[in-house]
């Protein structure tokens, strides 16, 4: 990511910052998750923003306002660039049905939900080019890492970057296409 996009990406969170009886009305959650970059969104009245974990940074969705309540879902993402670029799209589309992309993995949403968002948006065959190098496993046990072992050759042969690779695997292990 180019350092003009790093700077269109802090000036739209800056600008979007939600009011503070918003931030306060919220702040059990969004302080107990440690949350940055919050962005709210008035038509669906959610809040969402970036939670750091031990080795990705989080998109962690529709916050509760109650003490002890937390969030609905999470996506996690290796690129941290990527997780903020996400949220602000997402932000962008109201927290729409169009679940965020380039996660390696998520919590708290179904796999149904997963499913129907990334076939209504992108393709009913989302990700399944990975499948010819899960070794004919399928569902079998050991078709994810099968898949991540056959990274290099993906990239050969698909021209995909490591994130993309990582986020296509966890979608088909989401969905329950791989184990």
């Amino acid at each position: 990511m180019t350092d003009s996009r790093k700077l269109e990406c802090l000036a739209y969170l800056t600008e979007n910052a939600p009011p503070q009886e918003i931030l306060d009305r919220f702040s059990e959650s969004l302080d107990g998750w440690n949350v940055q970059w919050p962005l709210y969104c008035e038509k669906t009245d959610t809040i969402s923003g970036l939670h750091q974990l031990a080795f990705t940074l989080a998109i962690a969705h529709d916050f509760s306002d109650q003490p002890m309540g937390g969030f609905s879902e999470r996506y996690c993402f290796e690129d941290p660039m990527l997780a903020v670029e996400e949220l602000i799209e997402w932000h962008k589309r109201g927290f729409d049905d169009q679940r965020p992309k380039g996660w390696v993995a998520c919590r708290n949403v179904s796999s149904k939900s997963i499913k129907k968002s990334f076939e209504k948006h992108h393709s009913e065959d989302y990700a399944k080019e990975l499948l010819k190098y899960a070794g004919g496993n399928g569902i079998d046990n050991g078709a994810h890492h099968i898949i991540m072992e056959n990274k290099a050759r993906i990239k050969a042969e698909l021209g995909y970057d490591d994130n993309h690779i990582k986020h296509l695997a966890a979608y088909l292990k989401e969905v329950g296409l791989v184990c």
